[in-house]
Order: structure tokens, then sequence, then C-alpha cells
């Protein structure tokens, strides 16, 4: 399997809630937000940090 069907692969497995992971994975959402402050402790700074290395693979 390719990385880019992984990918497809794992984003399909978010079914209906692929809006509310988008907004926690991009900081973009009222609720991403909450969750990314709440459960990881991340600011918008520390999501753009963690971003940068998830996607330099």
């Amino acid at each position: 399997m390719t990385r880019k069907e992984q990918i497809k692969s794992a984003y399909k497995l978010t079914g209906g809630h692929a809006s509310f992971y988008d907004g926690m994975m991009t900081y973009s959402t009222f609720p991403g937000k909450v969750i990314c402050r709440v459960v990881w402790n991340m600011d918008a700074e520390k999501n753009v940090r963690y971003l940068e290395k998830a996607l330099s693979v």
C-alpha cells in the first residue's frame, strides 16, 4: 500500500467525523481548538510546529 493509499484509508476511518478531525488538525474550528488545548495542551503555535514535523516525513 502506498503512503497516499494509507492516508486515504486512515481518513476514511473518521467517517462522518472528518470535519471534526480536520478542525483539530488545522486548528481552525472551535471544537478543534478546544480539543487541542484541553487534551494535547497545544496552542496555535504548537499546532503549527506539530504539523510541520508530521508533514516533513
